[in-house]
């Protein structure tokens, strides 16, 4: 699942990545103007990241950042690339699935 309306992404230009987390094949980019990047390359997806972003081709979301560096990802089979406010992530199948807080994560420290 990709996100159909691309422009949604443009909300993105300028922010400020506070944290990145994961958990099962799913990751979360969590930024400073409350939106989240959920990204599930479930069956095949890559994530590539490049030291000049010209360099960087076939994706389907390209994340520049102010040195150039750039992060894509794509596709090429099923998963997920979407983007919600923090207070709607509980509309994200792959997010409810890896996330469920009533299920232990590896990195918790009660884990064994």
């Amino acid at each position: 699942m990709l996100e159909h309306d691309l422009t949604v992404f443009d909300q993105l230009i300028s922010a400020k990545i506070e944290k990145i987390i994961s958990r099962g094949n799913v990751i979360v980019i969590k930024f400073d103007n409350k939106l989240d990047l959920i990204i599930g390359l479930e069956y095949g997806g890559e994530l590539f990241s490049f030291q000049n972003a010209k360099n960087a081709s076939s994706f389907h979301v390209k994340l520049v950042f102010a040195d150039d560096i750039a992060l894509t990802v794509r596709l090429t089979n099923m998963g997920v690339i979407q983007l919600l406010d923090e207070d709607s992530l509980d509309l994200s199948y792959v997010y409810n699935r890896d996330f469920d807080l009533t299920k232990l994560s590896p990195t918790d420290e009660d884990f064994t």
